[in-house]
């Protein structure tokens, strides 16, 4: 039997392989439980499905996410299983290119750092659903580590594939041309293989977006929903990032900042890099701040940034800050509660029941049921009941994500409802119903109220 001591002297292959074993392990219970807890999961399934088996794409959102929306589109025929897996297996290839990237650098407790990386719950909880953010966040991690090795053509494309998962990947080309120019090197070759960085970026990312030009034109990009409050902002980052490393983070980074910069460190590079994406990345979740996870391709960057000056005491504390949400969290009400992984799971599963509770109470025939952002989960369970069962399957072409037929009891499921549309089925004399509480919504939003046009509360909580 091998001494603790030998366990932990092992070499970092044989610990990588460890790791690799416990990831899978880490993710199963998320893998087989729909696609994700976030409506927009659904609605990439759903792209993928119609794509699939009704050779009609169309994007999940605007401005689309093409890539994983294909991919997904391969795999649909297995479920979630199969495209949660795939989320998996590129975001430990994201993970895996950040070791590398902390090992080329020669940053200290490389894999401590990796380990946090990996189970913060914003990373753990993406891993393992059908999102786009791991992705995005993981082909950016690739581009980054071959711009460090100088393989530029090869940073480009992955850059590029970066920004077909997420198009506001794309605001990392100045950070990137940043590192191209600040190399060594002739200033006419340096500004060359900068313009043959971008050139190639932009054509790899316009490639897939094709498809959504072609549909939308060039004004693809979607309407902004009301304003976010500070308060609602910082609940989201609080919920996602965990409330210490929330408070911990900023002052590293202040701290580092004003060292390295004062100190001419010969990190200075490496932090540079990081603060111009910074300030990009937050910049423009300051416009649009409704997912705290928007910040997620940044975090690889900040954590870059830590190892450049913290002691190792420093970042071990970090690290632990950064873990910690995942298992536990700190309540009021509780004061220890459980961790956003096990929360996850159980909504998770929360969320398949309640979707199926909405499908077998509608079963008023000629009817409207108004379900918000239940819409997308509703819709795929049909789609995979309707093809179960060989029955065709029926959707609105102009905007697939905001209503969806059942044909045989000609029930319509909406997202909500505009005047016309209200007017439209009434018209028709179709009996409306809506969720416990998406009334408000839809006067919020359409200035619409469905219970004075004589619609009802479903008789579910």
């Amino acid at each position: 039997m091998r001494s603790a001591k030998g366990i932990f002297s092992a070499k970092p292959k044989v610990w990588l392989v460890l790791i690799i074993i416990a990831y899978f392990i880490s993710r199963f219970a998320l893998l087989k439980t729909g696609f994700g807890l976030d409506p927009d999961a659904w609605r990439i399934a759903n792209s993928a499905f119609d794509l699939h088996f009704l050779g009609y794409y169309h994007p999940s959102r605007l401005p689309g996410y093409p890539l994983p929306e294909l991919i997904d589109s391969i795999l649909i025929t297995q479920g979630w299983i199969a495209t949660n897996l795939a989320t998996s297996i590129i975001s430990l290839l994201g993970i895996t290119f950040f070791y590398k990237i902390l090992s080329k650098l020669r940053m200290k407790l490389k894999l401590l750092i990796t380990i946090s990386f990996a189970l913060m719950p914003s990373v753990w909880i993406n891993s393992a659903n059908s999102m786009d953010y791991m992705w995005a966040t993981s082909f950016l991690i690739m581009a980054l580590y071959f711009l460090i090795d100088e393989k530029v053509c090869i940073s480009a494309i992955l850059l590029g594939l970066s920004s077909a998962s997420r198009m506001s990947n794309a605001i990392f080309v100045v950070p990137f041309a940043y590192w191209i120019l600040s190399s060594e090197g002739k200033r006419n070759e340096k500004l060359r293989k900068t313009i043959y960085f971008l050139c190639l970026t932009i054509v790899i990312a316009g490639i897939f977006y094709i498809p959504i030009i072609n549909e939308f034109g060039l004004k693809f990009f979607p309407h902004l929903p009301g304003k976010m409050t500070k308060i609602l902002v910082a609940k989201n980052l609080v919920r996602t990032f965990g409330l210490l490393p929330c408070i911990a983070v900023p002052l590293a980074l202040i701290y580092i900042v004003s060292k390295t910069i004062i100190t001419k460190s010969s990190r200075r590079r490496i932090l540079i890099f990081s603060i111009i994406s910074m300030i990009l990345v937050f910049g423009l979740f300051a416009k649009i701040p409704y997912e705290a996870c928007y910040l997620l391709p940044i975090v690889p960057i900040i954590l870059l940034a830590l190892t450049t000056g913290m002691s190792r005491k420093a970042l071990l504390i970090i690290s632990i800050l950064l873990i910690q949400p995942s298992i536990f969290t700190f309540r009021p009400q509780k004061i220890i509660d459980k961790g956003a992984i096990l929360k996850n799971i159980r909504h998770r599963e929360q969320q398949l029941d309640f979707a199926k509770r909405i499908i077998s109470e509608a079963s008023h025939k000629h009817s409207v049921f108004v379900i918000g952002t239940w819409l997308p989960v509703v819709t795929y369970l049909k789609k995979v009941e309707f093809l179960t069962e060989g029955e065709m399957i029926y959707f609105e072409r102009k905007f697939p994500n905001k209503k969806f037929w059942d044909h045989e009891k000609d029930v319509w499921f909406a997202y909500l409802l505009t005047d016309d549309d209200l007017n439209y089925f009434k018209g028709a004399k179709y009996e409306i119903f809506f969720l416990p509480g998406i009334d408000e919504a839809n006067r919020k939003i359409y200035g619409v109220d469905l219970r004075v046009k004589g619609a009802k509360e479903m008789p579910i909580h």
